[in-house]
């Protein structure tokens, strides 16, 4: 691990160290440093670089697996980042500052609900129209511990699922409803006769149970999903934009139900 000093970084009047991390969701890390700060930082910028030691950060699963060490954030395959340059940074940026602030900051980066991913929307209907009513309850009923979905048997979250399929099977044949969205989602509520009441709760439920099964399955396992109906979609197999497509639905699916759990934290 490199020696960190405050003439390397430009800080000539102390040392500061990492006293603590907390993964936020995607490449975002909550940082609290020795002299009291404390700030939220996006490092999508230090994993887009290239490099060995680099390359396992871009996996988020990895990314979050970082931990302190001799005051500096470190990986598990040895990558760190010297503490007093990323102070610095945080500072210039103005992402530094109290623990009030700082939860201000953190509500501000929720997720966005629905994501766009222009042309690759129709990934989200067709995985679900795929896995089915049954596969999708059994995948995402281990993950809803600790969500505020505790009952071993919940007849509405099974009803939650089976609006979400419905939805999907709808989609596939309209491209006009192919767009994951709360327009779109409601307007097949409405087809299903649900009441007013329960079509606010079914979307609020929709924006958690497609993130649970989109992580549940993880990536390759929807690449081989959806790979026999490519040409269905109008796209190509050896066509490297949908594979980086699915990356970034894999990774807003990470990122919007780490948020639904520190919502549910905070209270």
């Amino acid at each position: 691990m490199p020696k960190r000093t405050a003439a390397a970084s430009g800080s000539q009047d102390q040392m500061v160290d990492v006293i603590s991390v907390k993964p936020l969701g995607g490449y975002a890390l909550q940082v609290a440093f020795s002299d009291g700060s404390m700030g939220v930082h996006d490092f999508s910028s230090t994993t887009a670089r290239t490099g060995e030691m680099v390359r396992p950060l871009k996996d988020p699963e990895f990314f979050a697996r970082v931990f302190v060490e001799l005051g500096a954030l470190t990986w598990p395959n040895g990558f760190d980042l010297d503490s007093i340059a990323l102070h610095d940074r945080m500072s210039e940026a103005g992402e530094l500052g109290h623990e009030a602030v700082v939860k201000k900051i953190k509500r501000a980066r929720k997720p966005q609900f629905p994501p766009d991913f222009g042309d690759y929307n129709i990934f989200i209907p067709q995985l679900i129209h795929t896995v089915g009513e049954d596969d999708f309850y059994n995948k995402v009923t281990p993950l809803r511990t600790g969500l505020g979905f505790d009952k071993p048997e919940d007849t509405w979250w099974r009803g939650s699922v089976r609006c979400v399929v419905t939805w999907a099977n709808q989609a596939i044949g309209r491209r006009s409803m192919a767009k994951l969205s709360k327009m779109t989602f409601r307007e097949s509520l409405e087809e299903q006769g649900h009441k007013e009441s329960m079509i606010r709760s079914y979307i609020g439920d929709c924006q958690l149970l497609v993130p649970l099964l989109i992580h549940a399955l993880g990536e390759e396992r929807i690449l081989e999903q959806l790979n026999p109906y490519l040409s269905e979609m109008g796209l190509r197999p050896e066509d490297p934009n949908w594979r980086e497509a699915m990356h970034r639905i894999v990774t807003w699916a990470t990122e919007a139900i780490d948020d639904y759990r520190r919502r549910k934290l905070d209270g």
